[in-house]
């Protein structure tokens, strides 16, 4: 085979490794917030943002839709498809959907 075959599956390979280790600590991370109890302010905080519509990042995948209710360490989100209720102990990051300066939605979501 050529080289440049190798080259290329090498980066495929690095890629899904580096993947890997980032939601594996992002992982440890949470799982070391919730040994020391300061998952308690994550309930005060996601309060601010129930009836707005949001972005939530978990260990695997992005969720985006309006924050309804927050019930014993569960967020209830209404997305298109539907209702989805995620466990506050996997969830990394909130933010409010991003708008332009005409406040429309943004397309496109770069982070």
């Amino acid at each position: 085979m050529n080289t440049a075959v190798y080259m290329c599956l090498f980066l495929i390979i690095f890629l899904i490794f580096e993947e890997r280790k980032h939601k594996t600590a992002l992982f440890f991370r949470i799982r070391k917030k919730r040994k020391q109890g300061s998952l308690g302010i994550m309930n005060e905080v996601v309060q601010e943002f129930i009836g707005k519509e949001c972005v939530i990042y978990t260990i695997s995948n992005q969720i985006s839709g309006t924050i309804t209710e927050l019930k014993d360490g569960w967020i209830v989100v209404m997305t298109q498809s539907g209702k989805e209720a995620l466990n506050l102990e996997h969830v990394g990051r909130i933010r409010e959907y991003p708008r332009n300066s005409k406040g429309k939605k943004k397309a496109i979501i770069a982070d």
